[in-house]
């Protein structure tokens, strides 16, 4: 037999080599991950957070002055701002007189107890928050920006605040400082705990 006739083997293909010994595009997404922060997630959480952490700090106000007089603080007229002002009060937002600039923290002038105990609860609500957050994220720095997400809710919900639960009496208005509510109930708090709770959940 002529050996003109033998088939012959055909050489490996290049391109077969190339397709089994690189990855993907779905895989490298898979494996990078998505580094985002979570805006929706934020939102939902900085609302949560908002919540959770009021009720808590009027229980605990609830709990500690159940039989003193809170005049002369409180009257019936403003009731509602009176107990959003012990919240700000909590985050150590002072409410002031809007005319003078007088500030009054009803948490120091109070008989109830360490203002910290106040300060406390929301910063640990917002810690567990940016553990939640955070629990897909695999390094510090993506934790501490998925965590800090809940200040797209937060910050804007303090700062409404501090504008809407104001009470003018006399002509003279107060309400809690929106500087104050701004940087540090609506963006210190969140930035500090909600950012260590995500930067521990990356990290672990």
């Amino acid at each position: 037999m002529s050996q003109g006739n033998r088939p012959t083997p055909e050489p490996a293909s290049a391109d077969t080599d190339t397709k089994t010994s690189s990855p993907t595009s779905s895989e490298t997404t898979q494996s990078s991950g998505s580094t985002s922060p979570p805006v929706f997630g934020g939102i939902f959480y900085g609302i949560l957070a908002t919540i959770v952490s009021s009720i808590g700090v009027l229980a605990l106000f609830g709990s500690r002055i159940p039989n003193q007089r809170l005049e002369p603080y409180f009257e019936a007229e403003y009731t509602v701002e009176f107990f959003v002002w012990i919240i700000y009060s909590a985050y150590n937002v002072d409410i002031i007189n809007k005319s003078t600039g007088e500030p009054l923290n009803y948490l120091v002038e109070l008989p109830v107890g360490n203002p910290l105990h106040f300060a406390a609860i929301p910063a640990a609500v917002l810690f567990f928050c940016g553990l939640l957050l955070a629990r897909k994220r695999s390094t510090i720095k993506d934790g501490f920006r998925a965590g800090t997400a809940v200040t797209w809710s937060y910050t804007p919900l303090f700062a409404i605040g501090s504008y809407y639960f104001e009470f003018t009496q006399n002509g003279v208005s107060y309400g809690p400082d929106m500087q104050g509510a701004i940087l540090i109930a609506g963006f210190g708090f969140p930035l500090v705990f909600a950012g260590l709770g995500g930067a521990l959940s990356g990290a672990t």
